[in-house]
């Protein structure tokens, strides 16, 4: 008896038939930009070397990457470099901010997680010169943030993209409830998050 790929039969075949429809998309994606895709590889692979044309061949696709990240909700923030910078303990998080380059400019983010952190927590260093940190999960299919560049607000990363300002208020995108966001003080070179 042959296997229908669209029909589930039980809760195991709904995760493959998931993943069998994300590659769909992205074949039938492929499909409609392949000459495209393939006329640049043959050009980097004619004209410069190996490593020239695998640099340029990424930074020239560069358009499905990011639909990529929107489709799997992978988001361009990252934890911090020092790993040694933070730390968590009686409901608190201390954030050493001479370690953290990230938060050192306007717009700049990490997002924290493990040591004992029962949430994942987004600190941002936002544009208006003020530290702001959130409760790293979107009200809308519970996806990650991350900062909007050059703007006071932080968005889903997803492919729907609620906006919610510094506040946590929905500015924009099917998300209805506010994000949840936490008390922050900066006291002797440290950041301190109050959960």
């Amino acid at each position: 008896m042959l296997c229908d790929p669209f029909t589930l039969h039980n809760e195991n075949d709904m995760s493959r038939g998931f993943l069998f429809f994300i590659f769909f998309i992205f074949f039938v994606y492929l499909s409609f930009h392949k000459n495209h895709i393939f006329d640049k590889v043959t050009y980097y692979k004619t004209t410069f070397r190996h490593a020239i044309f695998t640099r340029k061949l990424f930074f020239g696709m560069e358009k499905e990457m990011s639909l990529l990240r929107k489709i799997f909700g992978i988001c361009t923030t990252k934890s911090p470099g020092d790993k040694d910078c933070w730390w968590y303990s009686r409901g608190r998080i201390k954030i050493e901010w001479t370690r953290v380059p990230e938060l050192h400019k306007p717009g700049g983010a990490i997002c924290l997680e493990g040591k004992g952190l029962p949430i994942r927590v987004l600190v941002v260093y936002g544009m208006d010169g003020q530290y702001h940190a959130f409760r790293n999960r979107s009200t809308f299919m519970g996806r990650r943030l991350d900062p909007v560049a050059s703007k006071q607000t932080v968005r889903s990363c997803n492919l729907f993209r609620s906006v919610f300002d510094y506040t946590g208020n929905v500015m924009s995108g099917p998300a209805k409830e506010p994000l949840k966001t936490f008390q922050v003080e900066t006291k002797h070179c440290k950041v301190i998050i109050w959960l």
